[in-house]
């Protein structure tokens, strides 16, 4: 979660000025948890000196004043309506959904993370057959990493 507000803030704290992508397979997505996050990068955007007014004898320059109206723009609002949550129930849907990614990305071009939390949770429950589980995996990943070599986008796949 911490990765997908990173991710939204400007390039001068860290961030890509992107939005991200979770998806969350075990249900382990607490709203909460990820106000907490968002509401200490906003009050840590808020300390940096670029959130600070330019004195008025100070000329800015272009970039400077770009800089401060972007770091200026970051809310708890803003954060978490950059992060584009999924919740799926059973592999046969996070398949659908690797699968759906490039479509997404073309609406949503903005998009910088992809994030599968966890990525083999629905994969170690019910697949007696071992062959068949690591095929589709292996799909998924490759699909995956075509998509973050042609979108541009950084994916990260946890497991337990």
């Amino acid at each position: 979660m911490q990765l997908g507000v990173n991710v939204q803030l400007p390039p001068a704290l860290g961030g890509l000025e992107g939005m991200a992508i979770y998806i969350d397979t075990e249900g382990s997505f607490i709203t909460d948890r990820l106000i907490d996050m968002a509401t200490a990068a906003v009050d840590r955007v808020q300390a940096h000196p670029s959130a600070a007014p330019l004195p008025a004898a100070t000329a800015a320059t272009g970039d400077q004043r770009q800089q401060g109206a972007r770091v200026q723009n970051i809310s708890l609002e803003s954060l978490m309506s950059g992060i584009l949550y999924f919740r799926v129930q059973h592999y046969t849907e996070q398949l659908a959904l690797v699968r759906v990614l490039d479509l997404l990305l073309q609406q949503q071009q903005q998009v910088a993370l992809i994030v599968i939390d966890s990525v083999t949770f629905h994969f170690r429950q019910d697949f007696p057959d071992a062959g068949a589980r690591a095929r589709l995996m292996s799909g998924m990943a490759q699909q995956l990493a075509s998509l973050a070599e042609q979108r541009g986008v950084a994916v990260v796949m946890m497991n337990q």
